[in-house]
């Protein structure tokens, strides 16, 4: 999510925990190189930094991961308070569930700014359900927005009862993904579904991110609900057409382009 900001132009302070292996120095590196600020992560000695690897099938669709998120413990809840001031100058905070569920708490209990969810997965998306009246936009899948709201979603009908579930509990936009059916998304004002962007499909691994990427994009562009989500499945489209995780092609431009906008800059 941080790399995908990062190409669409926008200043991110990237708080995470590195380990003392080979793979903090290559993300390290990988950060400094995209512009992308460390400066308030921390590296913990003796640890292994975060690794996360998958299989995917002949269409690019993943079949198996495994994962190793340990290291994320030491992001705890004094850790973070040592940085609420970096965390609430920024103009959003964008967090996902490998937290710790007790940091996720004290952020949503003392972040001023809006904070952007990813559930992860149904075993992490549990941290976020004592926490739900403090989000301000949070992008469940089918199987997340069900384990969130307690109700089976299945189809575009029980997904507009769980975006009104969401709602009520407190969250202020919601962007409910619905695989090959699209996005329905909804705030207090009303929610609609719309299609995906057709794409050459080769690794849809990281299409969640760069979409969670664009909402945040979106949000802080000032463009509509509709639009922002729009914005998301371009990122999304422009993401899975890539053999990379993370796409080269993603940019501001590309996402304006694909969504039929014009840039507030050329629009003036």
């Amino acid at each position: 999510i941080a790399h995908n900001l990062a190409l669409l132009d926008v200043e991110v302070k990237f708080i995470t925990a590195f380990g003392e292996d080979i793979h903090a120095g290559e993300i390290q590196h990988s950060c400094r190189e995209n512009g992308i600020d460390i400066t308030h992560s921390r590296s913990v000695s003796g640890a292994s930094t975060s690794t996360y690897m998958f299989i995917t099938d002949e269409n690019g669709d993943m079949q198996l991961a495994v994962s190793d998120m340990e290291i994320y413990s030491y992001l705890t809840p004094e850790y973070i308070a040592s940085k609420l001031d970096v965390i609430n100058n920024a103009s959003i905070c964008v967090i996902d569930t490998n937290l710790p569920a007790e940091t996720i708490q004290y952020l949503c209990e003392n972040c001023t700014v809006p904070i952007f969810a990813d559930p992860v997965s149904t075993a992490k998306a549990v941290k976020l359900l004592p926490v739900l009246g403090r989000i301000h936009t949070i992008k469940p899948n089918m199987l997340e927005a069900a384990l969130l709201t307690g109700i089976p979603v299945t189809d575009e009908r029980s997904a507009r009862k769980a975006v009104d579930i969401l709602l009520e509990l407190g969250v202020r936009q919601v962007f409910l993904s619905m695989g090959a059916a699209g996005v329905l998304y909804g705030n207090a004002r009303g929610k609609k579904r719309i299609p995906n962007y057709p794409a050459e499909i080769r690794n849809t691994t990281g299409a969640g991110d760069s979409f969670m990427a664009a909402l945040a994009w979106g949000w802080r562009q000032g463009l509509s609900l509709e639009d922002t989500a729009r914005a998301g499945l371009a990122a999304a489209s422009i993401c899975i057409a890539s053999e990379e995780t993370i796409s080269p092609r993603i940019s501001a431009k590309a996402i304006y382009d694909i969504i039929g906008m014009m840039p507030p800059e050329e629009a003036e």
